[in-house]
């Protein structure tokens, strides 16, 4: 195709963070698109994009596009997230039957899935030391040395990662909730299936993949942001509302009753009037009183306290299900 009658060049550029126009003035149908700047061809070879040509307002004008739009794969290629989970058994079997389910979905689903298997507690908190990216671990509790309870515990204290969701594996059921403190994403009962594997790992894409949900809530005139995910507990002193990060503490004024009750699909737990706390990073149920894994000691009110315990049991009873 020539692109040899042009007389101005309407040029959209296409970036991951914004649509940028320019009009070129080529002067006469005579000129060519090669009088284009060498900075526009440069931020056009930069983006990888095309040119093709369209109608627009009656004249030839000319529009880049995406790769991904012309033959659909650039942008999912390079979007597309790689899972990585670490399988910690004594029996091999299990970690290689763990591994080829995960193989084969990711075959069939076009998912990058990353495994690494390991064969003892101790191999696998020297590897999570030095590489923190990890998204999923099966974890065997009947570990011999340093058993799956102890090893979790090591790395939600030591290694200080609450990142890594735990699935516990064992041929026991009592367990269950013994590892409370450790904040476990669910259980696998032995045998492991490929039916039950995958259901964890869709459980995991489904809560995870997608974890942009935001509080906003505002200081002063401006509005601030921050991902529900990062967020301990919300903690009311008066009117003033307190949020707790493992970066520290910000806080707005407002009203805890508007509150509670509405993330609770995202794991935050009324537990008191003044207290709503994020379940994924308790360390420890304790009766009347939770300990976060700040160390922070936060009561639960008569009020609530019902509802706590029978949240925890169907809590148990789900994650072995």
């Amino acid at each position: 195709m020539e692109y040899d009658t042009l007389t101005a060049g309407l040029f959209c550029a296409v970036t991951p963070h914004a649509i940028q126009w320019c009009y070129i003035d080529c002067g006469s149908a005579e000129r060519s698109v090669l009088h284009i700047t060498e900075s526009v061809w440069r931020m056009m070879k930069r983006q990888e994009q095309h040119l093709y040509p369209t109608k627009k307002s009656g004249r030839n004008s000319f529009r880049l596009k995406k790769w991904n739009e012309l033959i659909g794969l650039h942008k999912e290629a390079s979007e597309v997230k790689m899972f990585h989970i670490l399988i910690c058994d004594d029996d091999l079997s299990v970690c290689r039957e763990i591994e080829r389910t995960l193989a084969a979905y990711g075959t069939e689903k076009q998912i990058d899935v990353k495994t690494e298997v390991f064969q003892s507690g101790e191999e696998l908190l020297a590897s999570m030391g030095r590489n923190r990216d990890i998204d999923l671990l099966f974890l065997d509790i009947e570990l011999p040395g340093s058993n799956g309870a102890q090893t979790g515990v090591k790395i939600r204290d030591e290694l200080k990662n609450e990142k890594v969701q735990i699935v516990y594996i064992s041929s026991y059921e009592q367990y269950a909730m013994q590892l409370f403190q450790v904040r476990p994403f669910d259980f696998l009962i032995k045998p492991v299936t490929a039916r039950t594997v995958i259901h964890i790992f869709e459980k995991y894409k489904r809560i995870f993949e997608d974890n942009t949900r935001f509080f906003e809530y505002k200081v002063g005139r401006h509005v601030e942001k921050i991902p529900l995910s990062e967020i301990y507990y919300f903690m009311c002193e008066s009117r003033k509302i307190w949020l707790v990060t493992s970066s520290g503490r910000e806080s707005f004024y407002g009203k805890m009753k508007e509150l509670h009750g509405v993330f609770e699909k995202d794991g935050f737990w009324s537990v008191h009037s003044s207290y709503i706390i994020n379940t994924r990073y308790v360390k420890l149920f304790k009766g009347n009183e939770i300990i976060m894994c700040d160390g922070h000691t936060i009561p639960v009110s008569y009020a609530y306290r019902k509802d706590v315990k029978e949240k925890m049991l169907q809590l148990g009873e789900q994650q072995w299900k």
